[in-house]
């Protein structure tokens, strides 16, 4: 591993950034991985919900109430594609 005090060339700084490249790709697959899981063990919680019934609107659609839980965590959570955007960002 090259630190950024070891880096005298330029091919050792494509190198660096490679890496840290491709170790960012793998913290995002297990960040995935872990919500993927987390999503597994809620679907549970979920079924019983729904199939209560206090989560329909009148129409059968979503209630607005489980609309504004599900635009609350999409907005919690926003990992970019792009490099500007390979950031964790968490609302307040």
């Amino acid at each position: 591993m090259t630190t950024i005090n070891n880096i005298t060339n330029y091919k050792e700084l494509v190198a660096e950034r490679t890496r840290l490249e491709m170790e960012l790709q793998n913290q995002k697959l297990a960040l995935k991985a872990e919500i993927d899981e987390a999503k597994t063990k809620l679907e549970p919680i979920a079924y019983a919900m729904s199939s209560l019934g206090f989560l329909k609107g009148k129409d059968g659609e979503q209630s607005s109430l489980l609309k504004k839980g599900m635009n609350k965590s999409k907005s919690k959570l926003s990992l970019g594609s792009t490099p500007a955007n390979n950031q964790i960002e968490l609302a307040d």
